[in-house]
């Protein structure tokens, strides 16, 4: 077992006590979603002739998924580029991920961040970066990877709580749910506010249909999100909404998450998906009255996100943009932001042609947006005729299990829609087999088919 360090020493020699102290508060707020990630930006500002805090501050703008974020990766690594010298070969290996990340080369960035920690198991920062990149890429498909990544880190920390808590959601994704809930109980032993391990908690119960028990759950512990990062914080409080969505309590859903989530609109990208996805959820789900009571908060959601829609970050995240955009047009004209966000998916599929850039856009992340947006306005014809050939995909455009869960939601509803029961009854049959026990929504849903 090595010591539990998060940066490789050699890569904050060069730093000043003071600078090494802050580029470690940055790395650890990561691992933890803590506050701290916030203070990379000024750290770098404060000593640009430092490039180990310009690339943590480029890392940190890489997870932004905002323009002005990207703008501020680009020229950071630029920065930290002129200054390759000054960084050590871990360092430099480091700034190779992030260059790769930022081209959208995500697959050669995942396997450099692999190399770096097989080569300094001691430092595992990297595996924080490489979770993240797995999300980008669809965290489903890639739960094993992450899970072997994670128990190889676990081998040498056995004790570290991010590192339990990133192995409990690795395993969750891989389905081994009774191990991943002992995983994050673990991880909670070893650091009382772990927010990323009740995440994963939550995704395990949600999983097994084990409802009351995560909602027990959630209730002792969302006191202690107020202490972690805000984005993380919402998205725990987005999961503790679909609980009681999936128990169908769609009201109650609803009404808890607007006493944590302002609408006015959301600024950041992640608290925005948040409210499409549960939003979008609701009008799938539950009654006729949502969409007419929804109807309000789409033109709001859709000013939040008109900045982006040009640059998606995954596809998954560009089905949520343009279901909001789509719902948003009885309210107000968003034919330019759809038309940015259609060309912005069709500039990510023309550069799947010809670099490793592409993962699932070429073959999948256009027809997604134009199902996404036909569904939207209840063209549930040409949604289903889109939908069904791109099944496969679904869990290779981005998010997690939870999230890429939407797509297939949509699809359901299609068939349903459009009277084709078999497609119906083999979908439904697909949610039945990965629950070991059904929630009332599930009943919901398979009472329709």
């Amino acid at each position: 077992m090595t010591q539990a360090l998060l940066l490789e020493p050699d890569f904050l020699e060069p730093l000043s006590s003071g600078q090494r102290k802050q580029a470690e508060v940055v790395a650890a707020a990561w691992m933890g979603f803590l506050p701290g990630m916030e203070l990379a930006s000024s750290a770098a500002a404060a000593a640009p002739e430092q490039p180990q805090l310009g690339l943590l501050a480029a890392l940190v703008a890489l997870t932004g998924q905002t323009p002005e974020a990207r703008a501020e990766a680009a020229a950071q690594l630029k920065a930290v580029a002129g200054g390759l010298q000054s960084l050590d070969r871990w360092g430099q290996g480091l700034l190779e991920a992030a260059q790769l990340w930022y081209r959208g080369e995500l697959g050669w960035a995942l396997r450099r961040l692999e190399q770096l920690l097989l080569e300094a198991p001691q430092a595992v920062f990297p595996l924080k970066v490489a979770e993240w990149l797995c999300y980008l890429r669809g965290q489903e498909s890639h739960g094993p990877r992450l899970l072997e990544l994670a128990s190889w880190c676990r081998q040498h920390h056995p004790e570290h709580p991010d590192v339990l808590a990133i192995e409990a959601f690795a395993l969750e994704l891989c389905g081994c749910l009774p191990e991943a809930e002992r995983c994050a109980h673990e991880a909670i032993e070893q650091r009382s506010l772990n927010p990323w391990a009740d995440h994963a908690l939550l995704h395990s119960l949600q999983r097994r249909g084990a409802l009351d028990q995560a909602l027990q759950w959630a209730e002792e512990r969302y006191g202690s999100w107020e202490a972690a990062a805000p984005p993380m914080a919402l998205h725990n409080h987005w999961h503790r909404s679909l609980l009681w969505l999936e128990a169908a309590e769609d009201g109650l859903a609803w009404r808890q998450w607007l006493a944590v989530a302002t609408v006015s609109p959301p600024q950041g990208t992640g608290e925005a998906l948040d409210w499409i996805a549960l939003a979008c959820r609701l009008e799938l789900a539950g009654p006729e009255r949502w969409p007419e009571l929804l109807n309000p908060i789409w033109r709001q959601l859709a000013d939040g996100i008109a900045d982006r829609c040009h640059q998606p970050e995954a596809p998954l995240i560009a089905v949520h943009y343009a279901w909001c955009l789509a719902r948003a047009e009885h309210v107000a004209d968003q034919a330019e932001a759809l038309a940015a966000l259609r060309h912005g998916v069709a500039v990510q599929a023309q550069r799947a042609g010809c670099a490793e850039a592409g993962w699932c856009w070429q073959p999948a992340g256009v027809e997604l947006v134009e199902a996404a947006i036909a569904l939207a306005r209840g063209q549930h014809r040409q949604a289903l005729d889109r939908l069904e050939f791109l099944q496969g995909w679904f869990a290779l455009a981005g998010g997690s299990d939870a999230q890429a869960l939407l797509l297939h939601q949509m699809l359901l509803v299609a068939a349903q829609r459009c009277g084709r029961d078999e497609l119906a009854d083999q979908i439904a049959a697909r949610l039945r087999a990965d629950r070991p026990s059904l929630t009332p929504l599930d009943r919901i849903w398979i009472s329709r088919c």
